[in-house]
C-alpha cells in the first residue's frame, strides 16, 4: 500500500486506561483504531501522549509510534446498564498540541485525530496538508463536572470542520442527539455511529443506512473506533464510501463480542462474517435530526 517509509494512517490521540464493568485495560479511540488498521494491513503510526507504565503495554506492531510522556494516564471508568454507557472521567493526561507533531508522520496518506476528552488542540488540522483528515469527534463534544462524570456539549470548530475529509460521531455524543447541520458539506463523508442500530453514512449530499451485523455483545467499548480503523483502510483500498461503510460495520461487531482489543478482528473473520450475512445491504434514507443552531 505504501512505500518503506511513508505511513498509510497515522492516528493521533491519548492511549487510555479504562476501566469498563470492573475490567481494567489498555484502551481509548487512538488505540483501537490504531490497532485496527494494523490488523487489516495498513502500516500505521501513533502519535500518544501516556506515562512509562501504560506504554510498556501498547501494540508494539506499528510502524511508527511515539510517546509524548505524562505523569499521569487519560482514565476512563465506563459503566453500560442495558446498553447505555456513562463515564466518569478519573485522570487526564497533557494535550497534544501543534508543536508536538513529528516530521515522520507528516505526509501519511491518513491522519486521524481521536479526542476523548478536549485532549487535542484542535489546530493541528492545519498540520498535514498533503494528508486525507479524519476527525473521531467524541473528545471535542465532551465536558465533565467535579466528579468527573461526562456529559454532552455543543461543540463547532469551522477550522477542524471544514479542514476533514472524514467526520466520525456516535449518536451519543451528539448533544440532545442532534447532528449540527453545519458539518454537511457536499465534499465531506460523515458517518453517524448508531451501536446496535449499525450506522447513518452521509456522501455526496446522500444519506445511506449502514446495517450492524449480528454479534453475542461482551463488551461494546471501542467498537465505533474499530468502525473509523476499518473504514479508512477499506477506503484507501477501494475508495467506494459505501463499501467501505459495509465492511466497517462488519468490523465493529467482532469488537462488541470481544474484551479490550482482543475483539479486535482479522480481515479474514470480517469476510468470512460479510459471507454469511449476505443480506445486510446498504441503503438510501432519510436525513437523521440536525442542529440547526450550529
Amino acid at each position: 500500500m505504501t512505500s518503506s517509509t511513508h505511513l498509510d494512517i497515522s492516528v493521533i490521540g491519548h492511549v487510555t486506561k479504562d476501566l469498563t464493568n470492573s475490567h481494567i485495560s489498555v484502551g481509548g479511540a487512538a488505540y483501537y483504531t490504531g490497532i485496527t488498521t494494523i490488523r487489516l494491513g495498513a502500516k500505521t503510526g501513533l502519535l500518544t501522549r501516556c506515562n512509562p507504565e501504560l506504554s510498556k503495554k501498547v501494540n508494539r506492531n506499528f510502524a511508527y509510534y511515539m510517546n509524548l510522556g505524562s505523569n499521569v494516564n487519560t482514565s476512563f471508568e465506563n459503566t453500560y446498564i442495558n446498553g447505555k454507557r456513562s463515564q466518569v472521567l478519573r485522570s487526564l493526561a497533557n494535550h497534544i498540541q501543534v508543536i508536538d507533531i513529528p516530521k515522520e508522520i507528516l505526509d501519511s496518506s491518513v491522519v486521524v485525530l481521536t479526542p476523548v476528552a478536549q485532549d487535542i488542540d484542535p489546530k493541528l488540522v492545519l498540520s498535514f496538508p498533503d494528508s486525507m483528515l479524519a476527525i473521531s469527534l467524541q473528545g471535542w463534544l465532551r465536558t465533565w463536572d467535579s466528579s468527573g462524570r461526562v456529559a454532552r456539549l455543543e461543540w463547532d470548530d469551522n477550522i477542524a470542520i471544514d479542514r476533514a475529509k472524514f467526520l466520525f460521531v456516535s449518536v451519543d455524543d451528539l448533544l440532545n442527539g442532534l447532528l449540527p447541520r453545519s458539518w454537511l458539506q457536499s465534499d465531506k463523508i460523515v458517518i453517524l455511529t448508531k451501536g446496535v442500530k449499525g450506522a447513518l453514512l452521509f456522501v455526496k449530499g446522500v444519506w445511506y443506512r449502514i446495517p450492524a451485523f449480528s454479534a453475542q455483545e461482551k463488551d461494546p467499548t471501542g467498537a465505533g473506533d474499530v468502525f473509523v480503523g476499518a473504514y479508512l483502510v477499506r477506503y484507501l483500498e477501494i475508495e467506494d464510501p459505501i463499501k467501505a461503510a459495509l465492511f466497517a460495520s462488519c468490523a465493529a461487531s467482532f469488537k462488541a463480542e470481544g474484551i479490550g482489543e482482543r475483539g479486535i478482528p482479522t480481515r479474514e473473520k470480517i469476510e468470512a462474517r460479510l459471507e454469511d450475512q449476505p443480506n445486510q445491504v446498504v441503503i438510501r434514507t432519510k436525513c437523521p435530526r440536525l442542529n440547526y443552531t450550529l
